[in-house]
């Protein structure tokens, strides 16, 4: 069902109601799939990609072919998903293979020959409760897990495993977030999938100390549904609608 209509000067003022917050403009190519609520900050850019509940980005981040979990916080000038060029072609560059985009309308100088890169076909998965510092860079097609913490200005190469903090050029595991038996338990929990009512008494300054009392009080709390939406660019105008399909493990 489609819940509005309206052109990309439009676009932060006409979705704020529905759950989509835009401090400023910013570019959303093909698909963007979302729960509601989330936040962009202005200039970033989301090329078909699904954000989870309560995720936010800061300014200037650009992220594609990816999905994102919830209670995620994403700094600025981060880059998740980059696409990638062939190195063992006999040029790196596109000319290659997409008929030189970048440089219409002057088709006379493409000479593709149908040839197709398949190096840009990956998806990144960045897990739920992840905090991702300022001016990090992610490459195509990594998992990075539940309660992960990357340092800012980190390049990231290879999977992140859930509550590891990691940081460096490229990034290399510094401590974990919580010793082994606190952190199964959490990934375990998944306590992003459930709704946490006001005045919950979750102690959640102290989890080591109080693990037992958080996950009985989980236990209690209610599965989240949030409202599920998605913004789809069709010419120069956006469509929102609501999604059919909902998971539990965020968008």
């Amino acid at each position: 069902m489609i819940i509005l209509s309206t052109d990309k000067k439009s676009l932060a003022s006409s979705t704020r109601g529905h759950g989509l917050v835009m401090t400023g403009e910013c570019h959303i190519g093909g698909t963007l799939s979302f729960e509601v609520p989330i936040r962009l900050a202005s200039t970033t850019t989301m090329n078909e990609c699904s954000i989870g509940f309560m995720s936010y980005l800061g300014k200037g981040t650009v992220i594609k072919r990816s999905k994102i979990g919830r209670y995620c916080a994403i700094g600025e000038r981060v880059k998740i998903g980059a696409p990638n060029h062939p190195h063992d072609w006999l040029s790196i560059h596109p000319f290659q293979y997409d008929g030189v985009d970048y440089f219409r309308p002057y088709e006379e100088w493409s000479i593709a020959q149908g040839l197709r890169y398949r190096g840009n076909s990956a998806t990144t998965v960045v897990g739920n409760d992840v905090w991702i510092g300022d001016n990090v860079l992610i490459k195509q097609g990594l998992n990075i897990g539940d309660g992960a913490v990357i340092a800012a200005g980190a390049i990231v190469t290879k999977d992140v495993l859930p509550y590891q903090i990691i940081g460096g050029v490229p990034a290399r595991f510094i401590k974990n977030r919580f010793p082994d038996e606190i952190a199964r338990r959490l990934c375990k929990l998944r306590w992003w999938n459930k709704q946490i009512p006001p005045n919950s008494g979750i102690p959640f300054d102290d989890v080591i100390a109080q693990i037992d009392k958080i996950v009985a009080r989980f236990s209690e709390f209610e599965d989240l549904c949030p409202t599920q939406l998605r913004l789809a660019i069709d010419g120069s105008r956006y469509s929102l609608s609501k999604r059919e399909v909902v998971s539990v493990d965020g968008a």
